[in-house]
């Protein structure tokens, strides 16, 4: 008999117990599914906010407000790899709107302020993009009671590049962050956060090419525990400490 949990499965078990914070790695995109039936089998009214969504906005049947750097026209989902238009008109959006500046939530607490918290918030490979993350962590428990993150694995980001690179960068090249599980601080786990420095482009990580561990999927209530890589370190006196990076990224084994 198969044992094996699907993402799905976990998905529903996590949101119905009493635990913080879960992690998944799986394949690229696999969790979308599984959110979006986890959503729509909520008692209504059940409030969706999607954060950094206009590349793909995959969370359209069920959002209530999307904000993003995108305009409206340039909003669309993706199908196989092609992008299609959707029609917003029942949505709110917020466009031209920096999440990665304090500044550039206002408008978005502001709603909070005035129609309530959200019930749910997505928030699909952005982080990795940005240059301060932390901030984005710190601030979606404020505007929504539990919600989804999904980035490219560690294993993903220091694997062959992707995307049709051809020039041997490792991963994305246009990534500014990895991210990965720790436990040994935190019995349930926080969520690592690892710069993506040039340097790694030059070391050859033995990675196999396992087409289920390119994505880490984030489920999370109330709050979002993290630590930078470089504080994690301390906190567990790891002897990587004051080591060479590419160290630190070889043995992200030992933070499992």
């Amino acid at each position: 008999m198969n044992n094996v949990m699907t993402t799905a499965d976990k998905v529903a078990d996590f949101f119905n117990s009493d635990e913080k914070i879960l992690f998944n790695f799986a394949a690229l995109h696999s969790g979308r599914q599984p959110v979006l039936n986890y959503i729509k089998s909520q008692p209504k009214p059940f409030r969706v906010l999607d954060l950094g969504c206009g590349a793909d906005l995959w969370t359209y049947e069920v959002v209530e407000l999307a904000v993003d750097t995108y305009e409206e026209h340039q909003i669309r989902r993706v199908v196989n790899g092609t992008p299609i238009p959707v029609d917003i008109s029942n949505i709110t959006f917020f466009s031209k709107t920096d999440l990665t500046r304090e500044s550039g939530w206002q408008t978005t607490i502001d709603y909070v302020a005035e129609h309530g918290k959200f019930d749910f918030v997505v928030n699909s490979h952005f982080l990795e993009d940005i240059a301060l993350p932390e901030l984005v962590l710190d601030l979606m428990p404020k505007v929504a009671r539990m919600g989804y993150i999904a980035t490219p694995s560690a294993h993903n980001e220091l694997g062959p590049g992707r995307s049709g690179q051809t020039h041997g960068a490792k991963g994305y090249d246009h990534h500014r962050t990895i991210f990965h599980p720790g436990y040994k601080h935190s019995e349930k786990g926080e969520l690592l956060l690892i710069p993506k420095y040039s340097h790694v482009e030059r070391v050859d990580y033995k990675l196999s090419q396992d087409y289920f561990d390119q994505e880490i999927q984030v489920f999370w209530k109330d709050e979002i525990p993290y630590s930078n890589i470089f504080d994690y370190l301390e906190k567990i006196k790891s002897n990587l400490v004051g080591k060479q990076y590419w160290h630190i990224y070889n043995n992200l084994a030992f933070l499992k």
